[in-house]
């Protein structure tokens, strides 16, 4: 069987096995040549958003949530609801939350409430409220 190393899916898929796995370095790789061969592709640019919080690269996961906000909101908010697992874990953790992630939380926070109040101004929340 030949594998084509163009398809950006495999790429993909074998960025989400290695972070499922922890491998957080290698699948950043995976996600980071799947983007090169399909720019903006939204399934790779949520899961390099949850890599980026498996190494707590918290500038990297923001940046990802922004550009999924763009382009896919859907994918966003599975971002944006990870974002919110990862800040509880945290804070479940020996020691409690830093700072750091109290800040991180105040902008999840904020981005969520900017999600449910622009919601309708999507095509799916206009369809959605023509029912």
């Amino acid at each position: 069987m030949q594998i084509d190393p163009s398809a950006h899916e495999a790429w993909n898929y074998l960025g989400y096995t290695n972070r499922k796995l922890g491998n957080y370095h290698e699948a950043l790789a995976a996600y980071d040549k799947a983007l090169s061969l399909k720019p903006g592709y939204p399934d790779a640019l949520e899961y390099r958003g949850e890599a980026y919080l498996g190494l707590s690269h918290i500038p990297d996961a923001k940046q990802a949530y922004l550009d999924l906000y763009a382009g896919d909101r859907k994918l966003a908010d599975k971002l944006l609801n990870a974002m919110k697992a990862w800040v509880g874990a945290q804070r479940a953790a020996p020691g409690g939350a830093s700072s750091g992630v109290d800040d991180f939380d105040h902008w999840i926070q904020e981005r969520a409430q900017i999600s449910a109040q622009t919601a309708m101004l999507t095509r799916a929340g206009t369809a959605a409220s023509w029912r």
